[in-house]
């Protein structure tokens, strides 16, 4: 498993060593003791899912693209 050492966002603190695969990118924070997400976690474990407009959808289905 995959150490990450992050900044809490609130004081400025490195948190060193966490799992962060374990808490699906959720700390704790060692000195202020707040919560938050990991923007490193995130950014590193996300998939992009593209937004499309009526009218992109319209020209992919007259195209046939969506179709399976």
């Amino acid at each position: 498993m995959k150490k990450y050492d992050v900044k809490c966002p609130f004081c400025d603190t490195v948190n060193k060593d966490l799992f962060l695969e374990e808490t699906h990118g959720w700390m704790i924070c060692e000195k202020c003791q707040r919560e938050s997400m990991s923007y490193k976690y995130i950014t590193e474990n996300t998939t992009k899912v593209p937004v499309l407009t009526f009218e992109q959808l319209a020209h992919m289905s007259r195209a046939g693209i969506a179709r399976k």
